[in-house]
Parts: C-alpha cells; sequence; structure tokens
C-alpha cells in the first residue's frame, strides 16, 4: 500500500522541526497528524471505502495539518461542504435530475 499522506506529512514535520516551529507540546498533534494520514491512507487504498467516509477522514487530516501548521482554518466549513456533497453525490446523477424526480 502506499503512504502518500503519511510520507507527506513527514516531511511537514520535518520542515517545521527544522524551522523552530514545533516545541515538546506538539508531540500529541504530531500523533494525532501522523494518525490520520495513516487513517486516510488506508480509506484512499480501500475500494470499497465510501466517499462520505474518505471526505470524512480527508476534513480530519486537514484541520490537523491547519492546527500542525498555525495556519487559520477559519470555521472549518468554508468550500468543504460543496466538495463533501459533491463526493457524496452517486456518480452520473447530476443534482438537478433529483429535482426532476421530486416533480
Amino acid at each position: 500500500m502506499r503512504h502518500p499522506n503519511r510520507l507527506a506529512t513527514n516531511r511537514t514535520i520535518k520542515g517545521l522541526a527544522a524551522g523552530g516551529r514545533l516545541e515538546a507540546v506538539d508531540e500529541g498533534l504530531i500523533g494525532l497528524a501522523r494518525a490520520s494520514a495513516d487513517l486516510l491512507d488506508a480509506a484512499m487504498a480501500d475500494p470499497e471505502e465510501k466517499s462520505y467516509a474518505l471526505a470524512a477522514l480527508g476534513r480530519l487530516h486537514l484541520q490537523t495539518l491547519l492546527a500542525l501548521t498555525g495556519k487559520d482554518s477559519g470555521d472549518g466549513a468554508t468550500g468543504l461542504a460543496e466538495i463533501i456533497a459533491a463526493l457524496s453525490t452517486p456518480l452520473g446523477y447530476p443534482a438537478d435530475r433529483a429535482a426532476e424526480s421530486r416533480s
């Protein structure tokens, strides 16, 4: 199994450490970042995984990375609701067809 998120997370952690941006108090967040990366990689490798689960894991990992890097995540909902909705919509079933079928 490939581990692109774990590898990228490790590179981020190394970069933050090299820049003096990590302290001992960040160990818990570093562990969470690695764990969420592993969960996301495992879910991405599983062809049976549901898109909403992937979206939820992706959001968890993104929020963890934003916290680790100190970037403002806002309320976490800007644009994410659209992405989650798009990932949750079955392929080949446009949203406007749903409205037509109810009429």
